[in-house]
């Protein structure tokens, strides 16, 4: 229960990192700030299925909500470099906990988060025997 909590806790904090970045990116120097945060932030998170995917949620889910149009104001995300540079960093958001997931799915069941199969291991080989 208490992972559950902590899961619903770091959405909230992934979409306030993104709203903070979404808001200061048009300053070079709040672009690179906001950058540090979400890279630190991503960095810091422990690798597990209530961690950085909720996170990484919350600030998907802002970037995504910011780059739509209303219908009286625009868009809150220009066609600049420091707008591209935030879609990139979206991009590479989505890409470290997509690649953290699919590590923590394809491991084998009870071993430490960075073990590999070796390539002789019957549990890591992918091909059934023949």
């Amino acid at each position: 229960m208490l992972r559950v909590l902590a899961a619903a806790l770091l959405v909230a904090v992934g979409a306030a990192t993104a709203t903070a970045v979404v808001l200061v990116h048009p300053l070079w120097w709040g672009l690179l700030l906001g950058a540090a945060a979400t890279l630190a932030t991503a960095w810091a998170l422990p690798r597990s299925w209530w961690a950085r995917p909720p996170w990484a949620l919350g600030w998907v889910v802002v970037l995504g909500v910011v780059l739509q149009s209303s219908p009286g104001s625009g868009y809150l995300v220009a066609q600049d470099v420091a707008g591209y540079l935030l879609l990139g960093l979206g991009l590479v958001v989505v890409v470290v906990v997509v690649s953290d997931v699919t590590t923590l799915v394809l491991r084998p069941r009870g071993a430490p988060p960075g073990l590999r199969p070796e390539a002789g291991d019957p549990a890591g080989d992918p091909a059934p025997p023949t």
